[in-house]
């Protein structure tokens, strides 16, 4: 596809791709279109508070960070060595352990919340995806011709490639949002998860272990701020 050829030939700044009204049918699906621009919009990482591995925790936490760079619109390098404008927990909840990331909302800037949400919520199913990788590469390994390691990696590619896209396009039929979302924007919707997860396949054995055992729910709100 087009549009998804175009998200991963460009490995920053997914949002510069991102097309305008594509960007706008999104967040109307998720956010009330009459929404206060002084309104705070709340992603909430709702979390089991007990027996918590502190190593895939760290990981699960960079990688949202890493999810907020990548879909900041110079990138995940820029966002890097910014000093200001980075992701930040803005509340700890102990009852449940939630841990709540707030942003001013902008019509625009909603989207990174709503791909991060969509991003999280489909990592308890890429647990076949890294089975699938990691029998692909050591094939490859024990295969000394380097034409038959070429093929093999083309073939993992692809079987990555619909993997991935199955188990994204399961989450976004699962969230009541997407009912109010065209088809066109859906696909879309779908190559933009997938690019990220191209680019954050190698670190998400971490995070998926730590959704599957550990989160509970991820949720995505409007709080008033009068």
């Amino acid at each position: 596809m087009e549009f998804e050829s175009d998200f991963i030939a460009r490995r920053d700044a997914l949002t510069e791709r991102l097309p305008e009204m594509f960007a706008s049918k999104l967040v109307d699906a998720f956010v009330p279109r009459d929404t206060s621009p002084r309104a705070l919009l709340e992603l909430t990482v709702i979390v089991q508070g007990e027996n918590i591995s502190t190593r895939e925790f760290a990981m699960y936490l960079a990688l949202v960070d890493r999810l907020y760079g990548r879909l900041s619109p110079k990138g995940l390098m820029s966002y890097a060595h910014q000093e200001s404008g980075r992701l930040k927990i803005a509340e700890i909840h102990k009852s449940e352990l939630q841990i709540v990331f707030q942003m001013f909302y902008e019509h625009a800037e909603s989207v990174k919340f709503i791909a991060i949400l969509l991003f999280l919520r489909s990592l308890p199913k890429m647990l076949k995806t890294l089975a699938e990788a990691y029998k692909s590469f050591e094939e490859a390994r024990e295969v000394g011709d380097r034409s038959e390691i070429a093929r093999l990696k083309e073939k993992e590619r692809k079987q990555l490639t619909r993997l991935q896209r199955k188990a994204i396009r399961e989450t976004i039929n699962e969230e009541p949002a997407s009912r109010d979302i065209d088809e066109t924007s859906k696909r879309r919707l779908v190559s933009l998860l997938n690019a990220l997860f191209a680019q954050e396949l190698s670190s998400l054995s971490g995070p998926i272990r730590f959704a599957r055992q550990q989160v509970m729910a991820i949720t995505l709100r409007i709080k008033k701020n009068d």
